[in-house]
């Protein structure tokens, strides 16, 4: 595990369209401009999330999808080929992974474009053998 992207920087027109979009969004609960500025903004978001799937590069020792199920495509999974050694139970395992290898936030500013773990999902594929998957979400 490790650093395995080869470019984590989003360019400054993406970081602001979605920054934009969020404030929009907040706004468009009070405001019905903000709700038409919303549907109008669509397609332009659409195009955002796919270029935020496309930053994140891989080496051959993992397997990324590009979301796990949130509504927003602002983060992904990483399934890691190699099987970890390890003994101990699952949740001493998830303890080890959360304290050696995740990833955290380094900066308290919004929209760093920073990626850092939020979950482990781990699976015993023998006696002390374990198949990982890294939730990682995207800081937009």
């Amino acid at each position: 595990m490790g650093e395995h992207f080869i470019n984590k920087k989003y360019d400054d027109v993406l970081r602001f369209a979605l920054w934009r979009y969020r404030q929009i969004k907040r706004e468009s609960k009070t405001n019905p401009d903000s709700a038409k500025l919303l549907q109008d903004m669509k397609p332009y978001i659409r195009n955002a999330r796919a270029a935020l799937r496309r930053i994140g590069t891989t080496s051959g020792d993992v397997i990324i999808y590009d979301k796990h199920g949130d509504e927003y495509g602002e983060g992904y999974t990483i399934i890691y080929k190699e099987l970890y050694g390890f003994v101990g139970t699952k949740q001493e395992f998830i303890d080890y992974l959360w304290e050696v290898h995740a990833t955290r936030i380094t900066s308290p500013y919004d929209c760093t474009g920073q990626h850092f773990t939020t979950g482990w999902k781990v699976a015993r594929v023998a006696d002390n053998l374990w198949k990982v998957a890294e939730c990682v979400g995207v800081d937009v």
